[in-house]
């Protein structure tokens, strides 16, 4: 019994030590395959091919996670328009605990996630606790009931209680679309909806026709002041000489009056002309069509789309 149990201790002294040797050897062969393909990825980096300095960088940081290999990655999904995955792996950067590299381009980092924020629309779910979101058929990342996409068309599924209701959606860079779960006895209703150009271009137009109106009334004031400086000076006799320079003057005088006045009339015209134009349009600018569940409203980061589903 004694043989056997010394055997069995020398056994387990001997094997402790195998496997506290093992561990940093691994590790040391992972972090040297990360250095091989985190120096690939910046080859590929420098030539903009994007595409393999992502897929180099990714799979560095899944062998040894460094915090530049991230932040690489990062910057090359952003490069490639993928804003939504650059955004998830900027913010894991810059919630890493601070070290020198993470303290040096935590900055950077946060300066990329504003851009991002900007090209990338979000769809906000309203559903009772525990419904499934999907977006395109993929399950969604949402951040609190907030999902994050790129600008376009998408396809959004919520299940719950065994049900499933899918509705098209469509948001544009800086726009959130809310979607809200609600009975499946609501029925949508068409609503006519004026575009934004049919705001804009109207109010170019009145407001071009208002100046033209302001300019009339100074061109007719200037015209008016001539005129009365004009008459004052004949009324003088200041023409008793016709090559007295105050008879050039007053000729001058009614001249420019007259040149006033056709002004004032041409910016009257024009104006009045442009500001019709501008109500006219505005009457008669084309509607569009849309459901009730969705309307436009104006949000501080901009245009708020809410619905119900």
């Amino acid at each position: 019994m004694s043989r056997a149990l010394l055997v069995a201790l020398f056994l387990f002294v001997v094997a402790v030590p195998s496997v506290a040797v093992a561990q940093p050897l691994d590790v040391a062969a992972n972090k040297a395959e990360a250095d091989r393909l985190f120096n690939e990825g910046l080859v590929a980096m420098g030539a903009k091919d994007f595409a393999k300095s992502r897929d180099k960088f990714a799979a560095a940081f899944a062998k040894y996670p460094a915090p530049t290999a991230l932040l690489n990655l990062a910057i090359s999904e952003k490069e490639l328009g993928q804003y939504v995955q650059a955004l998830g792996h900027y913010r894991t950067f810059v919630g890493l605990p601070d070290t020198e590299t993470v303290l040096q381009k935590r900055a950077t980092a946060k300066a990329h996630i504003e851009e991002c924020n900007a090209r990338i629309c979000r769809i906000e779910v309203r559903a009772p606790a525990g419904t499934t979101v999907r977006i395109d058929g993929a399950d969604a990342k949402t951040q609190g009931t907030v999902v994050e996409a790129l600008p376009g068309a998408h396809a959004v599924d919520l299940q719950s209680d065994g049900a499933t209701k899918t509705r098209n959606v469509s948001c544009g860079a800086g726009v959130t679309v809310t979607v809200e779960y609600a009975d499946s006895s609501t029925t949508p209703t068409t609503t006519e909806e004026r575009p934004a150009a049919g705001y804009v271009v109207p109010g170019v137009l009145f407001g071009a026709g208002l100046v033209g109106v302001g300019l009339g009334i100074g061109f007719g004031l200037a015209s008016s002041g001539a005129a009365d400086d004009g008459e004052t000076l004949l009324k003088g006799f200041a023409c008793r000489s016709s090559v007295s320079p105050s008879c050039a003057t007053a000729r001058d005088k009614i001249d420019t009056s007259r040149s006033m006045q056709t002004l004032s009339i041409v910016s009257y015209l024009a104006g009045g002309t442009l500001a019709a134009a501008g109500v006219v349009s505005f009457l008669l600018w084309p509607k569009q069509s849309r459901e009730r569940a969705i309307r436009v409203t104006p949000t501080v980061g901009g245009l708020l789309l809410t619905g119900s589903f």
